[in-house]
């Protein structure tokens, strides 16, 4: 099952090894200082989401990654600080600018350890740059039995404008929730509050290809396709518009301003993308334990019980059945561990000359 193509591109195939030693040199440099762990780290949670089919939060990042830390927006040796709140039920997490997925890593653990000790338990986090796929966090958790939420303010380079206005405000600021289900896999939501997420846009950039009509603006608020207007500067740039579209958009925008004040303002990140370093991300993750308000069994059968119904639906298609979110990730991850991964030949290219630029070479790797 593969996600839409908006027009095929020249790609080249590769599998998940050939994915970790390119990312293993890359981060691997000695210019980066980059610890071997937290590489590991941040190169799965890359690998995962491309292999689910998301190359918006794949393989592009490494060079944006290299960027970020080469001009100080990623420290990679920043220590990572937790806080417990004086009133139980909560802890706030300071990344100092740590990679996004490192942060994260400390957040789940945070919270796994929290919970243990009450029945809902939130960490908010600041000093975090970009966390990349939010269900591979919500998914980890939801299999140990909790409910998993968790929202982003994409604050470091907004590319959104809100519904109504032309000028980009807003992030792309992603949502997800994850439940239980036993020993099956979990029921895993992430979606953006965006028409469409700003690593998608800007691997269409490179392709030279074109987005759906519905998705972008221009600088005066006129309706385009081309994914170029969303990297212009400030005074020339158009926008992505929010999820709902030209008509609908103040669902996505709502969403986003709210986010904003959760995992923006709360988390002490804030929303003025002039006082971050560009790709920061703040957090809001909350798990709750199910057991408290109902035995896990009893949950978990209801829940079974409930997506039974759902996929009684007919589907429109009867090629295409009607998924539970999260099940087309699966899907796509299975397929991608039989039969490797395409990647555009752009993505690569630019890759290519990343790593050149910090005396690496990613020779013999396809």
């Amino acid at each position: 099952m593969s996600l839409p193509e908006y027009r095929s591109v020249e790609t080249v195939a590769f599998t998940p090894d050939q994915f970790r030693e390119a990312g293993k040199r890359i981060l691997g440099a000695r210019d980066l200082a980059v610890r071997r762990q937290d590489a590991k780290t941040v190169i799965e949670e890359l690998l995962k989401a491309e292999m689910a089919g998301y190359s918006s939060h794949g393989f592009s990042r490494l060079s944006q990654y290299v960027e970020y830390i080469l001009e100080g927006a990623i420290n990679p040796r920043a220590q990572i600080e937790v806080a417990w709140t004086a009133k139980a039920g909560g802890a706030i997490v300071n990344g100092n600018n740590h990679f996004g997925q490192v942060v994260m890593r400390t957040v789940v653990d945070t919270a796994l350890e929290g919970i243990e000790r009450s029945a809902v338990f939130a960490v908010v986090a600041r000093g975090c740059n970009h966390v990349g796929r939010l269900a591979s966090y919500l998914e980890r958790a939801a299999q140990m039995g909790y409910i998993a939420r968790a929202e982003a303010n994409a604050v470091g380079r907004p590319r959104v404008s809100p519904h109504g206005g032309v000028r980009p405000r807003l992030g792309t600021e992603p949502f997800g929730i994850a439940v239980p289900t036993g020993n099956e896999s979990p029921i895993v939501y992430d979606a953006s509050t965006a028409s469409i997420v700003e690593g998608k846009c800007n691997i269409m950039r490179m392709e030279g290809t074109t987005a759906q009509d519905g998705y972008l603006i221009d600088r005066d608020g006129k309706a385009t396709t081309d994914p170029g207007v969303v990297y212009l500067e400030d005074n020339c740039s158009g926008s992505i518009l929010p999820m709902g579209g030209l008509a609908q958009g103040y669902r996505g925008s709502g969403h986003a301003v709210l986010i904003n004040c959760l995992a923006g303002i709360l988390s002490g990140t804030g929303s003025n993308p002039d006082l971050v370093a560009p790709g920061t991300n703040g957090i809001w993750f909350q798990l709750t334990d199910v057991a408290v308000f109902l035995p896990l069994d009893e949950f978990v059968d209801r829940v079974r019980e409930f997506i039974a119904y759902v996929k009684t639906s007919l589907p429109r298609d009867p090629t295409a059945p009607v998924l539970i979110p999260g099940e087309g990730s699966r899907i796509r991850t299975n397929e991608a561990q039989s039969t490797g991964m395409r990647l555009p030949l752009p993505v690569w290219k630019d890759t290519e000359n990343t790593a050149r630029r910090i005396g690496v070479s990613l020779d013999g790797i396809l």
